[in-house]
């Protein structure tokens, strides 16, 4: 099981207080503005607010998603995975998340979507979650230069994507 921890305070539509022209899509505290979709189970067993951040445990497979829709922004957050104890080498952990984009109302798992990767070895990645567009996943990507900017597991790494 990976656990996943994500401050989505620093988010789009919602960011820093200090920002003018974002709002928070996630307010520290719990889960409200957000809607949870998991494969099967308890979706409070998957996601919950703590601390200030939201966490995933990673099991059984789902996302949480805002309510209000979103067309043209900014999203800013910070996140991270929780270190294994033991773990030696970050090249072969294997912790995996990703940050859907224009999520539709086909809840499934998993749908129609844009990916930001989040996955330990290919955060950054794009790609497109609909099967029906997978060949068109031809995106470029360097990755010494991902390496470079991902931080060890354990560390908050920074995303911001503008759409």
């Amino acid at each position: 099981m990976v656990r996943a921890v994500v401050a989505l305070m620093l988010v789009a539509g919602a960011a820093r207080e200090d920002e003018t022209g974002f709002e928070k899509v996630f307010n520290g505290k719990d889960l409200q503005g957000l809607k949870v979709f998991v494969e099967k189970g308890d979706p409070a067993e998957v996601w919950r607010a703590e601390g200030e951040v939201l966490q995933c445990r990673g099991t059984p497979a789902g996302y949480c998603y805002t309510e209000k829709k979103y067309k043209d922004f900014t999203l800013r957050f910070d996140w991270k995975f929780v270190r294994p104890a033991g773990l030696k080498d970050d090249a072969t952990f294997g912790g995996n998340t990703g940050y859907l984009l224009w999520v539709g109302d086909r809840h499934k798992i998993w749908p129609y979507a844009l990916e930001c990767q989040g996955m330990n070895r290919q955060a950054g990645y794009v790609y497109f979650v609909d099967e029906r567009q997978r060949e068109k996943n031809k995106f470029a990507y360097d990755d010494a230069a991902r390496a470079r900017a991902v931080k060890p597991v354990g560390e908050w790494n920074t995303y911001e994507i503008v759409a």
